[in-house]
């Protein structure tokens, strides 16, 4: 059974938050270190406490800790802390960790309405992690980020979604280019080359470090809040969002 683990950021950005502020280094490597959470790094955003695991839980235990997030006059920074579920002979990832995003100014699919799932009939929708995602979410909706496995041993690949508001919400999703067959070692994918309403999406940065299982992230212990810790790290550039180089407040939701 697919279980959903949701770290509801609820969480607005602010726009201080969004200011051109990350003075410290911020390293796209899927794991978030002491010297990047500090107060000119990354911010914690939200922590998830609920129940956590897999059947059999010794060996399969996943899901979220928490979020985190940062901003300088380039990008914005979300570190999502937590580990897929990593198991089989070879050890594949399952599931997969989603970031939906609303962005100031532009109209998504508002609350109260479900959001559309992508046509499952168009490739590639059918294959990315948003093929049956179509819940209610406590925040509009207007892109979001994915990752899930592959069928890989040890790699992942990254999907984008782009919804549109109106009467008739309609969703678009993909795996992105420059984004398949990632290692989940904290290697970098850059993504590049998108058109239409996939351009949101260039010059976005993605990494994932994965673990054994949940107990074995280094940010366990202290639910994620203290690094170092493994996870989803996504570099998103302002310019193609629509942020301007300071300020613009965001609003994210996790899963």
């Amino acid at each position: 059974m697919k279980r959903l683990f949701t770290l509801a950021a609820a969480t607005a950005l602010a726009a201080a938050s969004l200011s051109a502020q990350a003075q410290a280094p911020i390293t796209i490597d899927g794991q978030i270190t002491a010297t990047e959470r500090v107060a000119a790094g990354y911010t914690l955003v939200g922590t998830y406490t609920g129940t956590r695991g897999f059947s059999p839980s010794a060996t399969n235990q996943a899901g979220l800790l928490a979020l985190y997030a940062a901003a300088d006059a380039n990008n914005v920074y979300f570190f999502l802390t937590g580990t897929l579920q990593n198991d089989g002979t070879p050890a594949t990832l399952s599931n997969s960790f989603q970031i939906i995003v609303d962005r100031p100014g532009v109209a998504g699919v508002p609350v109260g309405t479900r959001v559309p799932k992508p046509a499952a009939a168009v490739a590639p929708a059918v294959n990315t992690s948003f093929q049956n995602f179509g819940p209610f979410l406590d925040l509009p909706a207007d892109m979001g980020f994915a990752i899930k496995g592959n069928g890989v041993a040890a790699q992942y690949q990254v999907d984008g979604i782009v919804y549109t508001g109106g009467a008739t919400p309609s969703a678009s999703a993909a795996v992105l280019s420059g984004a398949t067959g990632v290692a989940a070692t904290g290697a970098v994918a850059s993504v590049t080359g998108q058109t239409g309403a996939f351009t949101v999406f260039n010059g976005a940065q993605v990494a994932y470090r994965t673990s054994a299982n949940l107990n074995a992230n280094p940010g366990f212990a202290s639910n994620g809040v203290t690094p170092p810790a493994n996870g989803l790290e996504v570099a998103v550039s302002r310019a193609s969002i629509g942020l301007p180089a300071a300020g613009g407040a965001l609003q994210v939701f996790a899963l």
